[in-house]
């Protein structure tokens, strides 16, 4: 959790320094397997500042703010793809 908050600190300090930018965000996927399954963990965290030089009221955030478990829900992400 220090590095989380370490990080949490640049992207906060690097958005005071200008008004350009309003939101960082912070991407991080693994892979985990049993014997039995294969699969993806994916980490985000957003940090968004409070300015709204781009318009009152814009939801900034790319990626749900709760752990995702629906598999309906999951199904959404299908457009989503991995870069290599």
């Amino acid at each position: 959790m220090a590095y989380a908050a370490s990080l949490d600190n640049i992207a906060s300090d690097f958005m005071r320094g200008t008004s350009r930018i309003v939101s960082v965000k912070f991407y991080v996927t693994s892979v985990v397997t049993d014997p039995d399954n294969i699969g993806d963990i994916l980490s985000v965290r957003e940090i968004t500042t409070q300015r709204d030089d781009f318009g009152a009221g814009v939801d900034w955030n790319l990626f749900p703010t709760e752990p995702v478990t629906d598999p309906e829900a999951l199904l959404a992400s299908v457009g989503w793809f991995r870069l290599i």
